[in-house]
């Protein structure tokens, strides 16, 4: 699935220079506002996918990428585009997504030096070793087996370490870039269990929301009124309702 990214960041500084970029795909003779769509507007969206015979996801899945688009309506009657691979046919829905919809990707590689098995001692305290994503048996979606928690600390380790590492120029106020992402299932017994996670642009992810704080009672039970820093475990513990009202306040 290929989609590009949109974030709006509020900023007080030096952001008056930055021009912000009018995502319309018609008319543009009038001043451009970004307003985030209601979500009675991703009805047709969804029914049009849930029937599309090349579409093979969960219901959960599909409400997913209709309640983070950008443009909802241009999901109604969207064209998928087919590509051969070895095991048959992969289908890519090209569509506008909010970033805060979208979660890095699952995974080890960045952090190998610092993982630890299992098996080995002394490590409860230290990351741990995920194991490889399997197939769902109906559906076209990965998915993880290990714990919740596991799952959230190697994500936000990744994501802490390549926006330190590898940094991207994405802008501050409005940001508009090419990502790929998959339908995942988090097989934890938690909800939520499914995600869009991204297996192509990672870093740009990581950079566009570096400098995002949100309060910490909106994305955890806390009294606290001091903002934090958004990682991606913030936004996946939370509903999908929830989570799409979090962005629209970003």
């Amino acid at each position: 699935m290929s989609t590009a990214t949109l974030t709006i960041l509020d900023s007080d500084d030096d952001t008056d220079g930055i021009e912000v970029i009018d995502i319309r795909s018609g008319d543009r003779s009038t001043p451009f506002e970004h307003r985030v769509e209601p979500v009675s507007k991703t009805t047709k969206a969804i029914k049009f996918l849930e029937s599309h015979p090349d579409v093979q996801i969960s219901p959960a899945a599909v409400r997913r990428i209709a309640f983070g688009a950008v443009e909802p309506g241009l999901l109604h009657g969207a064209r998928l585009e087919r590509h051969r691979v070895e095991t048959g046919w992969l289908s890519v829905l090209t569509y506008r997504a909010y970033t805060l919809m979208l979660s890095p990707a699952i995974e080890n590689d960045r952090l190998l030096d610092e993982a630890h098995y299992a098996a080995d001692p002394d490590t409860s305290d230290q990351q741990r070793v995920l194991a490889m994503p399997a197939a769902h048996d109906t559906d076209a979606t990965l998915v993880y087996a290990d714990a919740m928690d596991d799952l959230l600390a190697a994500i936000d380790r990744a994501s802490k370490s390549v926006r330190k590492n590898n940094p991207q120029e994405v802008g501050r106020r409005i940001v508009e870039r090419p990502l790929t992402a998959v339908v995942t299932f988090l097989k934890s017994g938690r909800h939520p269990d499914d995600d869009l996670s991204i297996v192509d642009g990672n870093s740009r992810w990581a950079s566009c929301t570096t400098d995002i704080k949100v309060l910490s009672s909106s994305i955890r039970p806390t009294n606290a009124k001091d903002p934090d820093s958004l990682l991606p475990s913030h936004l996946m513990r939370l509903p999908l309702s929830e989570r799409r009202v979090l962005g629209r306040f970003v």
